[in-house]
């Protein structure tokens, strides 16, 4: 697990790309986790609430589920929850909204993590389309 302090630079001039700090506190277990992608492109941190399992759930399967849902063709529909919800390659944002849905169904369908949830806050930045997109969410207890 990734704990501490953390950096990446660009090779070119040695200026950071990007950087992370985490701490424990003075719980048993850590609950919070993150996840930077594309070299700081996808950032999230991932904030648990009653446990560990949600939020490391979601930094192993966000960035992978947003990059499916941006591949799949140029109209993608899903059904999440009541609603339906579609997505085209241009619309990062929109993907981002679908896949912490999908992600939300799965948290839900597990028992064991009934009591548990993250608070996440996600930023992805895309390069030729306006605006940047930045979306945050929360996934199994948290939303209330």
């Amino acid at each position: 697990p990734r704990r501490g302090a953390e950096e990446r630079v660009a090779a070119e001039s040695g200026a950071p790309l990007w950087s992370v700090h985490s701490a424990q506190g003075e719980r048993g277990t850590m609950e919070d986790f993150w996840a930077v992608e594309l070299d700081g492109a996808f950032a999230a941190v991932y904030d648990g609430h009653g446990g560990w399992a949600v939020s490391k759930y979601l930094e192993l399967a966000l960035f992978d589920q947003v990059c499916s849902l941006l591949e799949l063709g140029d109209e993608l529909t899903l059904v999440a929850g009541d609603e339906k919800l579609s997505v085209t390659k241009q619309q990062p944002e929109r993907a981002l909204v679908l896949a912490l849905a999908c992600l939300e169904a799965d948290v839900s369908a597990v028992r064991e993590w009934r009591h548990q949830g993250s608070t996440c806050a996600v930023c992805c930045l895309v390069q030729d389309l306006a605006p940047e997109a930045a979306q945050d969410g929360a996934t199994g207890e948290a939303q209330a």
